[in-house]
């Protein structure tokens, strides 16, 4: 390998940590926003969809959505984007559960698109959530790494430690086993959480 090849890679590497942390303190602020504007607690998040139905064309697909499950369930969907928007702050801050936070934002953010609050300012942060999906952020320079490392058979989900072959569903199987384990870690000393069956 040449010198350029590993300066090109480090560099690559570099600047998809930077994005990361960036895109995470862009959600914690979102997150903290919305629990100081109580998005779990009042019908604020159903005012802003009213609002949002009059700006719509009445026959546009998110009217349907809005009007069908946004506005009925706007309570519940307040506690998923504020509850959702923290939890992805925090993972991909810290490079924890990397790709599931991602997967989470990525949920949030196409549920967004389709409420109709979609224009090419969205494109950018699908492109992100993709790149943190794909390639392993967390590995790089996060907890993910050190997971990885104490329980390796847990975070690969085999024995031999072979990596499975489609990347992508080894990216996601990896973070929820290890949540898996968190949850069940009948035989951690530290953990002891044997009242969560495994699910």
């Amino acid at each position: 390998m040449s010198l350029s090849y590993l300066t090109s890679k480090n560099l690559g590497i570099a600047l998809l940590i930077l994005f990361r942390t960036l895109f995470a303190i862009f959600w914690l602020a979102a997150g903290i926003n919305k629990v100081e504007s109580e998005w779990m607690t009042s019908n604020i998040l159903e005012v802003v969809f009213l609002q949002r139905l009059t700006e719509l064309p009445p026959d546009s697909f998110a009217v349907l959505y809005l009007s069908n499950f946004a506005i009925p369930l706007h309570q519940l969907i307040g506690w998923i984007v504020t509850l959702g928007e923290l939890y992805s702050a925090i993972g991909l801050l810290v490079g924890l559960t990397t790709r599931c936070s991602a997967a989470v934002s990525l949920f949030i953010i196409f549920n967004f698109a389709i409420g109709g609050y979609y224009d090419a300012s969205l494109l950018p942060f699908f492109v992100l959530i993709f790149l943190f999906l794909w390639f392993p952020t967390g590995q790089w320079f996060g907890l993910d790494r050190y997971l990885t490392k104490k329980y390796p058979t847990i975070i690969t989900g085999n024995d031999d430690k072979n990596i499975l072959k489609n990347k992508s569903l080894f990216l996601i199987k990896s973070d929820i086993s290890f949540l898996k384990y968190v949850i069940t870690a009948k035989n951690d000393p530290i953990c002891k959480l044997t009242s969560i069956e495994r699910f």
